[in-house]
């Protein structure tokens, strides 16, 4: 415990930071290099600073220990210290109301973060963005949707102006509820008013292009964010190979499954955009070459799997082939649907072999 205490001075002598409050974009300092609290000295801690409490005098200690509370994600202790606080009348900085708004988002008491916020009006202290971003966490938590929104059309009219943060939260909030146009119109007000793309936004919104099939608007979206350096998450780059295939980006679609086609928790949906892509190349040997590479790789195929294999070989005039995978969707157990039906037809009755049409389609 000497040795962390130690270090954190340390940090705080050379960077100017202290551990609890830094929250630069930099890993370069000493801060970078600790450890978290040790819970067992935590827990110590805490339990000599309840000792010593009724006797403090001054907001400090209490701030601290709130700020460690936070630290070490103990968010209930950290509501009982500003308890201890309010008990006897130690008046809090805005800082004080920030780290505790911060408490209770993550305890998801949206009542107590808009009690704060009174409070701060009543005192006409201005309730900082954060405070009211904490409040947007914790309505989304309570699927308090309709009160959020209302706060925060509320922050557009009288402030703080909504930031990256305040964006985030809304847009996400109605993508995730299969509010899709509306979080597109959120993040169109947000370029307007020039609030700058986070990396979360991004995600976001490309999947909602997405889901209302606005396929140009996600590709652009989707190669902006890789121009700025952000990290896609692993859906977005799965999605986003189908969506460069759709447009005929092929070899921005090819390099992308390259790099994810290992990793990705769901690869046959990654296999599925790249045979598309052949199949739309007519590229029957790239074809072969990227089934062959499924099956060695032991990725298993799927009926939109074999519905595209089968149209792949109608185009080459491979009856037979299509045959074979027809048959494998029942050999592998699965169901065939209308499509599968349709791809083993079509080459009958291309080839005035009705008869046989006929048998399927019975």
């Amino acid at each position: 415990q000497k040795m962390w205490t130690l270090a954190r001075s340390s940090c705080v002598r050379f960077t100017g930071f202290s551990v609890c409050r830094y929250t630069g974009p930099s890993i370069d300092t000493a801060e970078s290099l600790l450890p978290e609290i040790p819970k067992p000295w935590f827990d110590m801690k805490y339990n000599v600073f309840l000792q010593q409490a009724p006797k403090l005098k001054t907001a400090v200690p209490f701030r601290k220990m709130i700020q460690e509370c936070n630290e070490v994600k103990e968010f209930q202790k950290a509501i009982e210290v500003w308890k201890l606080m309010q008990a006897q009348n130690i008046s809090p900085s805005v800082g004080d109301y920030i780290t505790i708004s911060s408490a209770y988002s993550h305890t998801h008491e949206a009542e107590k973060i808009a009690e704060i916020i009174e409070i701060m009006k009543n005192a006409r202290v201005p309730p900082p963005l954060v405070v009211y971003n904490n409040l947007l966490v914790a309505l989304r938590h309570q699927q308090r949707d309709q009160e959020a929104e209302e706060c925060f059309e509320e922050l557009k009219k009288s402030g703080p102006a909504p930031d990256q943060v305040t964006y985030s939260l809304v847009i996400r909030a109605n993508s995730e509820d299969g509010r899709h146009h509306r979080a597109i119109e959120l993040f169109e007000e947000m370029e307007k008013r020039g609030v700058p793309l986070n990396r979360i936004i991004g995600n976001t919104v490309f999947l909602s292009f997405y889901h209302i099939k606005d396929y140009p608007a996600a590709a652009h979206l989707f190669l902006r964010m890789r121009n700025l350096g952000f990290v896609p998450t692993e859906d977005v780059e799965a999605i986003a190979i189908t969506v460069l295939v759709r447009l005929r980006y092929f070899e921005v679609a090819k390099k992308l499954f390259e790099k994810v086609r290992t990793t990705y928790s769901q690869p046959t949906f990654l296999y599925n955009s790249i045979l598309l892509m052949y199949y739309q190349l007519g590229d029957e040997q790239a074809i072969e070459s990227t089934y062959d590479l499924m099956m060695k790789e032991g990725v298993e195929p799927n009926v939109r799997t074999l519905n595209l294999l089968m149209a792949a070989y109608s185009l080459f005039d491979k009856p037979d082939k299509v045959e074979y995978f027809f048959n494998k969707i029942h050999e592998m157990g699965l169901v065939p649907n209308c499509t599968s039906y349709n791809r083993m037809i079509a080459p009958h009755i291309f080839n005035n072999n009705y008869r046989m049409a006929e048998a399927f389609f019975f």
